[in-house]
């Protein structure tokens, strides 16, 4: 190993965790041992029959799915049909899981909590010493809160807090708001005007507790003495339903443990007025609950078989379990050689993971260069520069995107200057037939190359000991396996387990106190957001920081504990992304103790803190053979006493799908030849979303299972599976088991202080003033341009046009990749200067604090695009026809996608028909528009998905493209008039084609026309809105088609 690498950068806690599944491997041993062919499956068979029928796996498979366990009797009972045989296979993926998987899955896998010292003994409990900890679901809590906060009754009685997002944007406040849809909810920046009402609503709920909504109305009687009682909570009740007051509800994020807390919650609402019935049933189970976490079994049965069976069931509660073992510990020279292979497997990781930051920091130095800006207002997709997805006003277009692929090009795999030293190891295990690689201290430098790397805060690093048994472990006879380290804190898989346990809360605690003091001089904020639904279950955990960064009335610490959103704010320090409050006139550092994938979803406030509390680091670090990953074979990679990465294999899915059809017997066999082919183990993994199941090739359900998985697969990968059968180290009374090692890491060296960078005043802009052509740049987030356009580009142009200081003007938008409007006007190059300029200049002054950059730019047209000199200045005329129609049309539907789809649409068909393209053109046409936007994505995944969103929108659109029945309203009759208007043009251009002066074809130049109609109609993902459009034409002109010709014959 390449010592000189390891800078001891990390250190460990002084206590880990140790996963266990709920089985010893024995049981899988035990369950095929002694069996011969062709007897072996029917004794199998009965073997699993008996196993399942435990009290221990039943329990466990009944909380797991109490459908399945439900469907499980004809099996038992000794049905070997087709539903039995599916029955079977589901119940040997759960028999395997009880026996090998160590995450924690209900019943299924437990944890325990160890000390480091002076030994290492992996201890497992015995069965009589697990603790159970019951708890209800998070997600249905919501529900339940969310749902009585509704009855106005009880509304009466709840306290209000102002929305913790609302910050003022020019003369508008915005705020974030989730919708709760399905599948999953949506996040938007909203904007309201402001007014003296909503202000003082706002203050009055801006105490610590908040307000009841009779005491904000009360104080809204000060200002308005007039103002009737059942009108001003009639107005509070509105300002509650678009969100801008946020009732104060558990279940929290953060506090106490949410089912007590939700619970306790709801008793005092019930004193006063009826609950559902559904609480009478949460009710009763709680009461039975006494002690949380300990119950003796048949207690805890009859209580969960209870909730099974009432209202409650569908997943509404969850078991945990711990196996506390006295004698459990980890030497304190395996931790730091654990910690030292995590330094190792982050810093081989480290170039393989882009920073969603840099981007965040490169834009943000771009748009407010030194400049310490408020957090709400960078973030803010219109007047700042947002964060990865877009969620500015009115994003989440309209249904008719719903299930589109995205436009956006996939990401290509980079060949790294280290895949070419992996590639040539490869090399070399394959022509020796070599299953391990070791990699020396070159390789290692290679690997690393000069990428830079910081020990973040506090990390988790998940590993597994292999050693054939103590002796040997203690001569250093062991390996380590790296799995991979979690970044960004210490608590992240640690925190959801905390209320279960008082001992691991002191524990996590202390570790987070030792995070804090590598970097003394800031703030260490917990970010408190509780995710809608099932993810909440990951997220809650007790207070464990002095402070908390609330986002949607998440955080069940004291107000005086809570940093608000609106306090902080963000700018650059030495390239790096830095957080301040500004109350506190300190540096905040955020933290997230939890293991939410907060990549796939949130509010951009949450994905931002989140990421920024990796701190740059991977979510997760763990090896990859980067370029090479889909190779047949890859060895197992150790270095030294660490493994790297296990053996992994590419098996053909055609391959297995012949075996599976084969006979009992003749499937095992081809097993055997297959296994002699690859030279696979008896034991490997199969890897199945964010989970693996075990394979044993040895045993014939097993197979059969694993068969019927992976035959409708074009390639499946398997790894071995480590640690070995002889080489367990966990071991209990009841057998040995696999286990996961769950180590806390914290940086080992304290960090300087990071500096506030100076503040600075914005840089002025250059600009070029064009000659005969006048041409503007106006920067801002796609619905502030679409106000912009019809409050004062759209007014402004045609005041100009009318006094005949311009004679052509046109808008087109561009994101490249800052979101603008192109604004061109045609005239007299003294006047525009004189007199045009300095109108578009007031015009403007309004919109300074939404319209954060604008310039003057010079115009080249695109003569070859639209046919020549002579022909682009007809096209000139169309592109103001088009604007002035898109510009009305925006105008009607600014907040309505649905319908603004619809005109785009009845915009391109009429345009069309403007050019006299016969049925036929027209078709071909939109085949080749789409064809072009098809290039470079999934074709096919696309066109599945195109021809299922014609199917659903089919009589909509042949309903609108009628022409006895379409009828858009005022889009109709803004297309009729632009119609009216280029109907000269388009004479003068099919002339030009006549005379052989059009320098492109007429399809060509209609191409053209309808890319600029969907461009300016659209402000956001217009190309995927085009792509859509296009191929709706397509198909509905194609099926014209072919109902014409069926009419002729």
């Amino acid at each position: 190993m390449a010592m000189a690498l390891i800078k001891d950068e990390l250190a460990d806690t002084g206590f880990f965790l140790m996963r266990t599944p709920a089985l010893p491997w024995e049981v899988l041993l035990n369950w095929c041992a002694d069996l011969a062919r062709p007897a072996g499956a029917a004794l199998l068979r009965a073997r699993l029959r008996e196993i399942v029928e435990r009290p221990q796996v039943r329990e466990a498979i009944e909380l797991a799915s109490p459908g399945f366990s439900r469907r499980m009797a004809p099996w038992l009972n000794g049905c070997e049909n087709k539903d039995a045989l599916a029955i079977e296979r589901v119940a040997v993926r759960y028999l395997q899981r009880l026996a090998s998987r160590a995450t924690p899955f209900g019943l299924f896998a437990g944890w325990a909590s160890g000390p480091i010292g002076d030994v290492t003994r992996l201890t497992v409990a015995p069965r009589a010493d697990h603790r159970r900890h019951i708890r209800l679901d998070a997600g249905y809590l919501q529900e339940v809160s969310r749902s009585l906060a509704k009855d106005a009754c009880v509304r009466r009685h709840l306290h209000y807090r102002a929305e913790q997002t609302l910050y003022q944007a020019g003369d508008r406040l915005r705020y974030h708001e989730m919708r709760l849809c399905t599948p999953q909810p949506t996040y938007h920046l909203v904007e309201v005007k402001d007014s003296h009402y909503l202000r003082w609503v706002l203050a009055a709920a801006a105490g610590e507790d908040g307000a009841t909504l009779s005491a904000i109305a009360e104080q809204l009687t000060v200002p308005l003495p007039d103002l009737e009682e059942a009108d001003g909570l009639a107005f509070l009740e509105e300002l509650i339903d678009v969100g801008l007051l946020r009732p104060v509800l558990p279940p929290f994020a953060t506090g106490p443990e949410p089912g007590r807390a939700t619970v306790a919650w709801l008793r005092n609402v019930a004193t006063s007025h009826s609950p559902p019935s559904v609480l009478s049933t949460i009710f009763a189970a709680t009461d039975q609950i006494a002690c949380p976490g300990e119950y003796p079994e048949p207690e805890s049965t009859a209580l969960l078989q209870a909730l099974a069976e009432s209202d409650c069931a569908g997943h509404k509660f969850y078991v945990d379990l711990e196996k506390p073992a006295a004698s459990l510990s980890l030497s304190q020279h395996m931790a730091n050689e654990i910690a030292r292979g995590a330094e190792l497997l982050c810093k081989l990781a480290a170039q393989r993971e882009p920073d969603v930051l840099d981007e965040f920091a490169r834009r943000f130095e771009s748009r407010f260069g030194q400049r310490e800006v408020p957090l709400l207002q960078a973030l803010d997709e219109e007047d700042g520069i947002g964060f990865e997805a877009n969620s500015y006003i009115g994003a989440s277009p309209s249904s008719l995107l719903d299930g589109l692929p995205s436009t956006r090009e996939p990401t290509k795999r980079v060949w790294h200057g280290g895949d070419q030293r992996l590639l040539q190891r490869l090399a070399q295990a394959l022509m020796h037939q070599s299953a391990q690689v070791e990699l020396d201290h070159v390789d290692i430098e290679a690997l690393v190359e000069d990428t830079p790397w910081t020990a973040p805060h506090g990390s988790t690093a998940i590993v597994s000991i292999a050693a054939a048994d103590a002796p040997a472990m203690a001569r250093g006879d062991y390996q380590i396996y790296l799995q991979k380290v979690i970044g960004g804190s210490s608590a992240t898989l640690l925190g959801r387990f905390c209320h279960a346990s008082p001992e691991l809360t002191a524990l996590v605690r202390g570790a987070l106190r030792q995070e804090e003091a590598s970097d003394p001089d800031a703030i260490h904020a917990e970010i408190a957001y509780l995710p809608p639904g099932k993810a909440a279950n990951v997220v809650c955990r007790p207070i464990l920081r002095a402070y908390e960064i609330s986002l949607c009335a998440s955080s069940g610490a004291p107000p005086s504990q809570q940093i608000a959103v609106s306090d902080l704010l963000v700018s650059l320090c030495e390239g790096k992304v830095v957080l301040r409050s500004a109350a506190m006139e300190r540096r905040v550092v955020p933290h997230l103790g939890c293991a939410h994938a907060h990549q796939r979803g949130g509010p951009i406030l949450y994905r931002f803190l989140a990421s920024l509390a990796a701190g740059g680091h991977a979510a997760e670090s763990r090896f990859s053979w980067g370029t090479l990953s889909s190779a047949p074979f890859l060895p197992r990679l150790v270095s030294g006493r660490f493994v790297l990465s296990l053996a992994r294999w590419q098996l053909s899915g055609k391959e297995l799908a012949a075996i599976h059809l084969l006979s009992e017997h003749d499937r095992m066999t081809a097993i055997e030849a297959l296994r002699e082919k690859h030279r696979l183990p008896r034991f490997v993994w199969l890897p199945e979303n964010d989970k693996t199941l075990l394979v044993d090739f040895d045993n014939a359900l097993s197979v059969d299972s694993f068969l019927a998985t992976a035959r409708r697969r074009i390639s499946v990968a398997v790894t071995e599976v480590f640690p070995l059968p002889d080489q367990l180290l966990a071991n209990g009374e009841e057998g040995s088991f696999h286990h996961e090692l769950v180590v806390p890491l914290v940086r080992a060296r304290r960090v300087r202080e990071t500096l506030r960078p100076a503040r600075a005043m914005p840089s002025g802009q250059d600009s070029r003033p064009g000659e005969d052509w006048l041409y503007f740049r106006l920067y801002a987030g796609p619905s502030t341009l679409d106000r912009l356009l019809t409050e004062c580009v759209g007014p402004l142009a045609a005041a100009l046009r009318a006094e005949g200081v311009i004679d052509t003007w046109f808008f087109i938008r561009y994101a490249d990749p800052e979101w603008h409007l192109r604004w061109r006007m045609h005239g007299d190059a003294s006047i525009l200067w004189r007199h045009v300029v300095p109108r578009v200049f007031s015009a403007l002054a309004p919109w300074r604090n939404s319209l954060y950059k604008h310039a003057i730019d010079t115009y080249a047209p695109e003569m070859e695009r639209y046919g020549g000199f002579q022909a682009m200045e007809l096209a000139h005329a169309i592109f103001e026809s088009d604007s002035v129609a898109a510009i009305s049309i925006i105008a009607r539907y600014r907040a309505d996608n649905e319908a603004r789809w619809r005109a785009a649409l009845l915009g391109m068909h009429t345009l069309l028909d403007d050019f006299c393209l016969g049925m036929d053109e027209r078709r071909r046409v939109m085949t080749a528009c789409r064809s072009l936007l098809l290039k470079g994505r999934a074709h096919q995944e696309t066109l599945v998905a195109l021809a299922a969103k014609y199917r659903e929108v089919k009589s909509v659109v042949g309903s609108l493209l009628s022409t006895q029945t379409h009828d858009c309203g005022e889009a109709d009759l803004a297309i009729r008039t632009r119609s009216a208007s280029i109907a000269p043009t388009i004479n003068k251009l099919v002339a030009l084609d006549a005379d052989g002066l059009l320098g492109c074809s007429r399809v060509a130049l209609v191409q053209s026309y309808l890319h600029m109609w969907a461009n300016r109609i659209f402000r956001d993902c217009a190309n995927t809105y085009e792509l859509a459009l296009y191929d709706l034409l397509a198909r509905h002109y194609a099926g014209e088609m072919a109902r014409r010709q069926a009419g002729d014959n």
